[in-house]
């Protein structure tokens, strides 16, 4: 054996490729239902369990391969007509993927025996075949899954890589600012010539800063395909018939995105299972399609991406949401609310108007767990509702995390960079504020805005002495506005964004670091833990006066 041979590394690849050939087998299982004689889908699934057989049984992993094995000897029964595609059959051969992925994590675990439950799955798939022996030809479908392999070559890179290479093209256009900078300070005739040069190297770094961004940005909608199993197994166990669509397959997030929106997904889709769709005899009596429709939605919007998920329900109980935010303390018994108001109630945590739980929902964690997520990309959520005619939740985000659009402050002689899209306003400090103090309450217009000075914050404090006004930028989260108060407003500009060392990840209202184009580092505010930070400061004070 080669000495150079890395299990760890084949196990991240046999990994990665037993994952793509389970939601290939999914997938294809789920389109298999709609097309029960469609040959193709039925040669597609049998590839890839037959591909996954052969990869487990090389690197040890023997309950997968029987189990795929198993899988196999009733595909061919389909393939050669001797058995039929029914539900009953699609549903076997679901819960058999399903089977396949717990031998995997299993497997990881270091525990490669077969499983009772696996071989109790083996059985079905046996009884089903009708008792067939393996009558697959293990060698014949191997042009097959080659030549699909061939027609697509891919090029699996960690994350963490790319991560990597952004950054440095983030460092040297950092490097590249402060050559500009020396070479303004030639004399002539260098300084003409070497900028006309500069220009191009400039060009340049702008196109491979963009190639590199553009790896690292994958299309959504195999994440749309994975939410297709979880409606039918929804309209399976509410016994309510639903389907989904999809719309905007193609659009492309960063792949740092794509996991992150799995859960606000999944939670938004049992919302909507649970307390939007009807029941088909309460939908044919409004003459409605007794189907109901969950559309998964993603499009570009400005300069980032909407990804919406929307029903044709009910829609969300306005009233109710009301009602119970009420009773929670949510919205003061005297306040009149407008509508956006009463429907951003259920983003709080343990909100629910469910008088039971279902095993789909009713303890009020999965909007809150929405918001959250949400909100930790960057990003924002609203809703729509249409009364007896269903809504739409959009999700906005932006299309990569690696890079943010900001605006550049100094406070007590240090930079700070702030997401553009948290500012709603900016102002000049009025007189009469005691600047000693890191917080207090701002008189805007319409309104009194908590305040908090960045530099006292972070505790940093300049040599010389501070500007004769302060700027006051009004930024909002989670629907609260609060002001960040600044020496100087430097400008707009793009930034990089580097992870925090291990010593700065507790500090709370920083997101990350960059590198600010004269090749000094700051920090990158985090916009909705500082007003979680200036809010409770704000609710414990008026609990003492």
């Amino acid at each position: 054996m080669d000495g150079d041979f890395n299990r760890e590394e084949l196990m991240q690849v046999f990994i990665a490729e037993s994952e793509e050939n389970l939601s290939t087998i999914e997938q294809m299982l789920l389109a298999l239902e709609k097309a029960p004689d469609d040959r193709e889908v039925i040669d597609a699934i049998f590839r890839a369990a037959h591909t996954l057989k052969g990869n487990s049984a090389s690197v040890g992993f023997d309950g997968v391969a029987k189990l795929a094995h198993a899988i196999e000897d009733l595909l061919d029964r389909m393939r050669s007509g001797k058995r039929v595609a029914t539900p009953a059959t699609i549903s076997l051969l679901l819960r058999a993927g399903d089977g396949l992925r717990r031998l995997l994590a299993d497997g990881i675990d270091d525990s490669h025996e077969m499983t009772a439950a696996g071989n109790l799955l083996i059985e079905h798939l046996r009884r089903t075949a009708d008792g067939a022996g393996s009558d697959v030809d293990a060698g014949a479908d191997n042009g097959a899954s080659a030549g699909d392999a061939a027609q697509t070559r891919k090029l699996r890179v960690d994350l963490d890589k790319l991560d990597a290479l952004l950054n440095l093209t983030g460092e040297l256009s950092v490097a590249a600012g402060r050559l500009h900078d020396g070479i303004e300070r030639l004399t002539e005739p260098f300084r003409e010539r070497l900028l006309a040069v500069f220009a191009d190297v400039e060009r340049t770094l702008t196109d491979l800063q963009g190639q590199v961004t553009g790896v690292r940005m994958v299309p959504i909608g195999p994440r749309f395909e994975q939410q297709r199993r979880m409606v039918r197994d929804l309209a399976e166990t509410s016994q309510k018939p639903m389907r989904l669509e999809m719309e905007g397959r193609d659009v492309e997030i960063d792949a740092s995105l794509i996991e992150r929106i799995k859960d606000p997904l999944t939670h938004l889709i049992r919302n909507a299972a649970d307390h939007s769709i009807e029941s088909a005899n309460v939908r044919r009596a409004m003459g409605k399609d007794p189907v109901g429709t969950i559309i998964l939605r993603a499009f570009y919007d400005g300069g980032g991406v909407v990804v919406q998920v929307e029903d044709d329900g009910s829609g969300f109980d306005v009233p109710a949401i009301l009602a119970r935010a009420r009773e929670q303390g949510l919205i003061p018994a005297k306040h009149v609310p407008s509508r956006e108001e009463i429907l951003n109630c259920v983003f709080a945590a343990g909100f629910t108007t469910a008088d039971r739980v279902t095993e789909i929902s009713g303890r009020g964690v999965g909007m809150d767990i929405v918001y959250r997520n949400v909100v930790s990309m960057r990003g924002t959520v609203s809703i729509a509702t249409r009364d007896g005619a269903g809504s739409t939740v959009s999700i906005r985000l932006p299309l990569t995390l690696a890079i943010v659009d900001g605006l550049a402050v100094g406070a007590g002689g240090q930079r700070f960079l702030i997401p553009m899209q948290t500012i709603r306003e900016c102002l000049v400090m009025p007189q009469g504020h005691d600047r000693t103090q890191l917080s207090g309450i701002l008189e805007t217009r319409d309104r009194a805005v908590p305040f908090v000075r960045l530099g006292r914050f972070f505790g940093v404090s300049a040599a010389e002495p501070p500007a004769e006004t302060e700027q006051v930028l009004i930024v909002e989260s989670e629907a609260t506005l609060i002001g960040l108060v600044t020496d100087q407003l430097i400008g707009q500009m793009q930034a990089v964004l580097k992870p925090l060392g291990k010593l700065f990840r507790q500090l709370r209202g920083a997101a990350a670091s960059t590198i600010f184009g004269d090749g000094t580092v700051g920090l990158v505010i985090d916009v909705p833990a500082l007003v979680r930070v200036v809010r409770e400061a704000t609710e414990e004070q008026s609990s003492r006066s």
